[in-house]
């Protein structure tokens, strides 16, 4: 299918809103970046964001993963289809040398994709080190308009509460 307008207007797919994880959530400036990888199923992702130093220096990073279709556990259940789940991946990166596998899903989002909740878990086995968290994107990094009160705040609000 054509990417929704709303992906169309800049030249990233997402800023983040809101996120429930400070230490992975906060950077001042953050872009989310999806785009096929011109071979099956997979997508390439890549968060451009700025960090700011102890000195108060501002440094542009950038991250490269590989986003596979995987299969959800809730589709486990009798009767569900073979194969990937809609809105669950795999993402895998090399990140200074250690490698990082996380699980990411589409927990909900607007029909016309002006706004979704991701949820996301992962690991630097090597480093000892897990996360997990989720973030509210939208194209422009703020509150959607429509979100401020009545139904779609409360899917938002459901969102967040979801395991």
């Amino acid at each position: 299918p054509d990417a929704a307008d709303c992906s169309q207007r800049e030249d990233w797919s997402w800023r983040i809103c809101v996120g429930a994880n400070p230490a992975y959530d906060a950077f001042p400036m953050q872009h989310q970046i999806f785009y096929p990888s011109g071979k099956g199923k997979s997508l390439w992702y890549d968060p451009v964001f700025c960090v700011e130093t102890l000195d108060n220096e501002l440094i542009w990073c950038k991250r490269h993963y590989r986003v596979t279709p995987r299969r959800h556990w809730s589709a486990d259940e009798a009767g569900a289809p073979e194969g990937a789940s809609p809105g669950a991946w795999t993402l895998n990166t090399l990140d200074n040398g250690m490698v990082s596998e996380e699980k990411w899903t589409t927990v909900d989002a607007a029909d016309d994709l002006s706004w979704a909740v991701l949820h996301y878990s992962g690991a630097a086995r090597r480093a000892g080190q897990s996360y997990v968290g989720a973030l509210l994107c939208t194209p422009d990094g703020e509150w959607p308009a429509d979100c401020r009160s009545g139904e779609n705040l409360e899917r938002i609000r459901r969102a967040f509460r979801r395991d």
